[in-house]
This record gives structure tokens, sequence and C-alpha cells, in this order.
């Protein structure tokens, strides 16, 4: 089975709305008794429009001197918990509150659990820190806080040898 519909001749009126627009296999078999008029409702099919039709269908802009540009591709980016979790995709963000936000709604977890990401590892390396800048084929690993223990320390010895400090971040 071929991946594209085959291409049809055109039996269209060049003032039709729907020229140029080739109809997937299922509007074939679907709408044989009726002609399409709506030219915003094109296909039924569940692949992307850009199957359906042979004019190119990118979204564009138009600026005030005429010139029209493509916008630019919504970048995907994948992510896990560092402790392991099925893989996860986030997209729209701008900067590193949302997207911990993103994780947190993908992943279903409270945003102030999250400790810090890194990028391409799960193990805790400095040196690969989420910073400033995301590469697009960057992994995300996001670390998150732990079940809190409670342990009681017994003292036998005038020094116990263990020094505890806090920074303040949890």
């Amino acid at each position: 089975m071929p991946i594209f519909p085959p291409k049809r001749k055109s039996q269209a009126k060049k003032d039709d709305p729907t020229n140029g627009v080739i109809p997937s296999i299922s509007d074939i078999t679907t709408n044989t008794s009726a002609p399409n008029t709506n030219s915003s409702a094109v296909t039924n099919s569940s692949r992307p429009s850009s199957f359906s039709s042979s004019s190119s269908r990118r979204s564009t802009a138009s600026s005030s001197n005429g010139d029209s540009r493509v916008d630019p591709p919504k970048l995907i980016f994948h992510c896990q918990l560092a402790h392991g979790s099925p893989t996860g995709l986030i997209a729209g963000f701008s900067n590193v509150r949302e997207l911990y936000q993103k994780i947190a709604d993908c992943f279903e977890i409270p945003v102030p659990t999250i400790l810090f990401c890194t990028l391409n590892t799960h193990k805790i390396d400095m040196s690969q820190l989420l910073g400033g800048q995301i590469g697009l084929t960057d992994f995300i690993f996001a670390h998150v806080k732990g079940q809190a223990k409670e342990i009681d320390i017994v003292k036998s010895e005038a020094a116990l040898g263990l020094t505890i400090t806090d920074n303040g971040a949890g």
C-alpha cells in the first residue's frame, strides 16, 4: 500500500476553493456522494493535512513590507526522571521556570520536588547541569526529591566526627 494516495487529474474549475487539494483515501470513500464545499474541512483522516495536500500548507505570517515567512517549527525535547521513568516529550517553554512546570505537568509531580536537571546523563554530574542553552538533540533528566527519612543518632563518644550542613535548598 503506498504511503501517499495516488494523484488524480483535477477536473475542478480554477475558481473552485478546493482546487489543488488531493483528498485522502478515507475522503474518497466517504465523501463520494457530496462534494466538499468547505475549504477548511478538507480531510477527515488521521494523517496530518500536509499529506493530503499537493500545495504547501505551512502557516505563514505576512509582514508590513509584503514578505511572507514560515513560522519556526515547534521544538520538542525528550525528558525522563533521573531515577527512571517513561520518556516524556516537553515543548512550548521559554525559560527554566516554564520548563520545570512542563516537566511537572508531564510526570504529574509538584514543581517544588524538582531539584535540578542534567543534560544527556541521569547521573549527578555538575558539568552537565542544565544551563543557558539546550541543544536540539539534548535529553533532559529531571532530578527530584526523594522520600524524607527520619533517623536517630546516638552519641557515645566525645566527638561525633560528622558534619551536617544545610544550604537552605531543602
